[in-house]
């Protein structure tokens, strides 16, 4: 849009005379040719920015209800980077995306400029047909991870993920909300819902970034530490008990951290889920709650 016109304006002999002149061809680029399209090139940076910032902020402000992000709104690029930046790092798969976009699109435009100086785009619109097609397959892979009510991982992620990672992770924090039965049958399973949904977002807000949070089943939860200290779990089950205290709900948690290298991942499970269900039998003996009931 920018670039190509400065080179059609541009007069050829300008590059002819600076080889006639004893320039080699890299130093006419560079001394004769970068210099005349600069103008160009540096307002299709503006533009550039412009249009990100102008689609990040429209999509942020009028993004309505959807099925294909974790989050349950339509995303584009830019909206999901910082959905996803805000929970930790970018995922990789999510960097092998967009330079997959990215490359794609460059070539397009190599083609394009290259190969149809009539100014025809069809490839350029079949490109970013494509792109968007490999962006919202990303999008329904995503939906697929994640659990529809709570916004976690969901079970299945879980699995695949203890076995990918089995040798990284050595701490593992583990959740069961206290009297969900009791919410379910006097106030309806909508509640029932509300309130899981809540406990799942203190859970995620009182974790650190690299540590990932999924919903078991039910109302239990269990978050995933890589290359955690026990002092960095001590401060997020404090960080959780701290905020879960100001809702109106109660959650039984339990940690565990691996201080044998040769304990598995399991018998770190086991560990913190002992943990859990101890701080449940504490939390009915001292409560009007029948544990029976649950």
């Amino acid at each position: 849009i920018s670039v190509k016109p400065k080179l059609q304006q541009m007069d050829p002999s300008l590059y002819e005379a600076a080889l006639d002149l004893g320039a080699s061809p890299t130093q006419a680029l560079g001394k004769v040719i970068v210099p005349e399209i600069m103008p160009g090139v540096f307002s299709g940076f503006l533009l550039s920015i412009t249009l990100s910032l102008d689609d990040f902020i429209v999509t942020a402000f009028t993004r309505g209800s959807g099925l294909l992000s974790g989050d349950k709104k339509i995303e584009t690029l830019s909206t999901l980077v910082q959905a996803k930046i805000k929970k930790g790092p970018i995922p990789p798969e999510l960097r092998a995306l967009t330079t997959i976009l990215f490359v794609i699109v460059v070539i397009a435009v190599i083609v394009e400029s290259f190969f149809n100086p009539d100014g025809n785009i069809e490839l350029l619109n079949s490109t970013i047909a494509v792109s968007c097609m490999f962006f919202y397959l990303y999008l329904y892979i995503e939906k697929s991870q994640i659990d529809s009510l709570t916004n976690v991982f969901n079970r299945d992620t879980y699995y695949r993920d203890i076995a990918k990672r089995e040798n990284t992770i050595n701490g593992v924090i583990q959740f069961d909300m206290n009297g969900l039965k009791y919410i379910n049958d006097n106030f309806g399973h909508l509640e029932g819902d509300k309130a899981l949904s809540e406990l799942a977002s203190v859970i995620t807000k009182s974790m650190k970034k690299s540590m990932m949070v999924y919903r078991l089943g039910g109302d239990e939860f269990i978050a995933l530490a890589q290359n955690t200290t026990e002092e960095d779990l001590i401060e997020a089950v404090k960080r959780f008990k701290n905020n879960i205290s100001k809702t109106q709900y109660r959650c039984s948690v339990g940690y565990a951290f691996k201080k044998d290298k040769n304990a598995s991942l399991t018998d770190l499970i086991k560990a913190a889920d002992d943990k859990m269900y101890h701080d449940k039998k504490e939390f009915y003996k001292n409560s009007k709650f029948d544990r029976r009931a649950e």
